[in-house]
């Protein structure tokens, strides 16, 4: 009983599908709410705070966090940086 609902047989495996579900069933919220223009605006958001700022901080103290909502808000579509 309730075995025709996933692929995989076993606990462990069940909850990886099950979690993929999730993923799949939450990303397809995010791009109804924000459009797929601005998921993508806020994972590059997300990448430049995770990976570029901590290694700016190394080198220089005065670091803006204006930084990160002028990338948000900058146009993809214009060529100008």
């Amino acid at each position: 009983m309730g075995t025709e609902h996933f692929l995989m047989k076993g606990l462990h495996n069940v909850g990886t599908e099950m979690s993929l579900h999730v993923l799949c069933y939450n990303l397809k919220r995010v791009i109804n709410i924000l459009g797929v223009e601005g998921l993508l605006r806020a994972l590059y958001a997300l990448f430049v705070t995770v990976f570029f700022l901590p290694r700016q901080a190394l080198y220089d103290d005065t670091r803006d966090d204006k930084l990160v909502g002028s990338l948000i808000n900058r146009n993809p579509n214009s060529n100008s940086r």
